[in-house]
């Protein structure tokens, strides 16, 4: 006779058979093995406790000796185990909890192993051994917060080589945090930002020409390139047209006056230099428009002022009437 009973848990106290089962167990299963757990398990859950060994080999189509070797088989995969009394069914929920937390403290070991392998890397390869303190703290809060792996953050220092602020940690933080701004974690995810951003890198080379600056565009000035470009969807003619513009007055190659610029040409709905021309001549033209009517207004005040204030006594009217009465007698005769 087989006892069977059922390890309960707070965690399967309303589930027969979790999804980790068909996603880890069930495909590993021969067809009679998993006839067999099945069918305990649907005993279990009807609530009988005991099962005869020759009946249950018998619904299986099985002997008992090869019963014997699907209760082998069930052990081994952890679903049951056998015991003096029969065979007691694991309770799959809390065997995955046990399992995941196993897993997941395995994986943190290695994680940690391979960042301080990439942090090991970072120091040799672009301090000499000798990296500032701060960034320990900054690259340890990339990899839990930002979720960087050691590729990105290796990536990032040479984003601090190539702009020469390799001792800048407000600078590395400032690329970090746009790079997780844009969910970049992976090289994959880095790659394919670095791709979007080619175009980019091109005007900003032109751009950097213009402003006849030596080293490239620092990430602020990009920044607002990237705003300019791919946020509004400028074309580069007009970027360059208000950089043109911009040299000509007292704040000379601020991006801040230009961005003033061109924000006023995307809130007219401004898309090419044709548009600008187009717009600006229409301005031109009311504003002249306008100071003639002032003019004109003008002058009619002063026309105003040369005539003399009529007399409006009753003499006047007197005199009035009479003209009136006249004009009638001319009209009879």
């Amino acid at each position: 006779m087989i006892h069977i009973k059922r390890e309960l848990s707070d965690l399967a106290s309303d589930i027969i058979l979790p999804y980790t089962f068909f996603e880890q167990d069930m495909l590993c299963l021969d067809e009679v093995s998993l006839k067999c757990y099945l069918y305990l398990q649907a005993r279990v859950q009807a609530g009988h406790s005991s099962l005869d060994e020759e009946e249950l080999a018998q619904r299986l189509g099985v002997s008992e000796r090869q019963l014997a070797e699907i209760f082998t088989i069930l052990q081994k995969r952890k679903l049951l185990q056998l015991t003096g009394e029969g065979c007691e069914l694991t309770d799959l929920r809390k065997r995955y909890v046990e399992r995941k937390d196993k897993q997941d403290a395995l994986q943190q070991t290695r994680d940690r192993s391979e960042q301080e392998a990439i942090i090991r890397q970072i120091n040799d390869t672009f301090y000499n051994g000798l990296m500032p303190l701060p960034f320990y703290h900054s690259i340890d809060r990339w990899f839990t917060e930002y979720q960087f792996e050691g590729s990105v953050v290796y990536a990032l220092f040479n984003e601090l080589k190539r702009y020469e602020t390799l001792h800048s940690d407000s600078y590395a933080e400032k690329i970090a945090a746009n790079w997780a701004s844009k969910n970049i974690c992976s090289f994959k995810d880095l790659s394919n930002y670095y791709e979007e951003r080619n175009s980019l890198n091109r005007y900003a080379d032109i751009l950097r020409k213009r402003l006849r600056q030596k080293q490239p565009l620092n990430i602020y000035q990009m920044e607002f390139l990237e705003r300019w470009l791919q946020e509004w969807q400028l074309d580069f003619s007009l970027v360059d047209e208000a950089f043109k513009r911009a040299s000509a007055t007292p704040q000379t190659q601020s991006f801040n006056y230009v961005e003033g610029i061109l924000r006023n040409w995307k809130e007219a709905g401004l898309a090419n230099l044709e548009d600008i021309y187009v717009y600006e001549e229409e301005r031109k033209q009311a504003y002249q428009e306008k100071g003639k009517r002032r003019q004109k207004e003008e002058r009619k005040k002063s026309a105003r002022g040369n005539f003399s204030q009529r007399d409006y006594s009753a003499d006047s009217f007197e005199e009035y009437y009479r003209s009136l009465d006249f004009l009638d007698r001319e009209d009879q005769s």
